[in-house]
């Protein structure tokens, strides 16, 4: 399960690269390339808000998720739509931005 203060966002326009320009000390300057951008929002353990730029791939993986594939499923989509997925990546990710919040690797207790 992914945390809930996680949101991703895919656009045509370059919001990641206009965020930063208006975030804090960012400078706003010309976008020489305007193109679409994936971005990850969330909430680190000290409440701040982070957001970052995704490649497509992780994109596809991270809203996979989201809409509860297995990490195999995710990770299948994610090739499937960006032939340079980088699962090891994508993974990092998940662990660096405490992400994932819940695992269920189909075991059961006894």
């Amino acid at each position: 399960a992914l945390h809930p203060s996680l949101q991703l966002m895919s656009s045509d326009h370059p919001v990641v690269t206009i965020w930063r320009m208006n975030a804090s000390d960012g400078v706003a300057s010309p976008i020489d390339d305007w193109a679409g951008e994936h971005a990850l929002a969330y909430r680190d353990a000290h409440d701040a808000v982070h957001v970052e730029s995704l490649p497509e791939g992780a994109a596809i993986f991270l809203h996979s998720l989201r809409e509860g594939a297995s990490l195999g499923e995710a990770a299948q989509a994610a090739l499937a739509g960006a032939g340079d997925f980088d699962l090891t990546g994508a993974i990092l990710l998940l662990i660096r931005t405490g992400a994932a919040i819940h695992t269920n690797t189909g075991a059961h207790a006894s």
